[in-house]
């Protein structure tokens, strides 16, 4: 019963969320969709959220922590949502599904699987875990929405869309987190996962273009790449509310 009221509300907040851009003018074509996507990235990277800049350049250790906090109580560890996204995919797609996975889960030892170094961050800071149940509606589908598109195969375009601009997105971001910590004196070791993204999910967000997005619109046609750039909107939507 629970499961089935959780699917209830998020297919509603999905439904309302879709009516609420069924005006924008999407591509229809591979070439039309690489330089949507491009375009859309390019204006987001000039002009990251102000909360952002704040974190970088204005908040205190304070304010840091609790951002922080609120992070770690909405979490959702990417390489599950990775590992339900690439199930029944082939090709050069699943290569690179399998691409991302690897650097998730830190191929090159056990202290680098990103979901211990960002619980370094939060041990470090010493803050506690948030209660779910006193987060906004708006920060905890931020988690919810990912996984619920990863989820269910009927929408595989919405969930490539959405984490392909996902991993886009985060290099500037994350840059600018892990700069305020510096800023405020955090030891470099606990800004590793923070600084790290803001490196490594720029060449994520290309790959993912070329290997999995375009790909999925030559085979499947204009209605794969409207599903795709709805999946880009719907992330756009999520995170502007969080």
């Amino acid at each position: 019963l629970l499961f089935e009221m959780q699917q209830r509300i998020i297919q509603a907040q999905l439904g309302a969320d879709l009516r609420a851009i069924e005006d924008e003018p999407l591509p229809e074509s591979a070439d039309a969709s690489q330089h949507w996507f491009e375009e859309r990235l390019l204006f987001h990277g000039r002009t990251p959220h102000p909360l952002f800049n704040f974190i970088e350049s204005q908040a205190n250790l304070e304010q840091f922590r609790r951002f922080i906090t609120v992070e770690a109580g909405v979490h959702v560890s990417f390489d599950d949502v990775i590992a339900l996204a690439q199930v029944g995919v082939r090709g050069a797609p699943k290569s690179e599904f399998f691409r991302n996975f690897q650097d998730e889960v830190g191929a090159s030892g056990p202290d680098r699987f990103h979901l211990t170094m960002f619980e370094r961050l939060v041990d470090g800071l010493d803050t506690h875990r948030i209660h779910r149940c006193t987060l906004p509606w708006e920060a905890l589908a931020c988690g919810s929405y990912m996984m619920f598109l990863a989820y269910s195969r009927e929408f595989y375009g919405y969930c490539v869309g959405y984490l392909g601009f996902l991993e886009a997105l985060t290099p500037e971001r994350f840059g600018c987190i892990a700069r305020g910590g510096v800023r405020l004196g955090i030891n470099a070791a606990l800004l590793e996962y923070h600084a790290g993204h803001s490196e490594i999910d720029g060449d994520h967000a290309q790959g993912w273009l070329r290997n999995v997005i375009l790909p999925a619109i030559r085979e499947n046609g204009a209605q794969m790449s409207r599903d795709i750039a709805k999946g880009v909107c719907l992330r756009e939507r999520v995170a502007q509310r969080y």
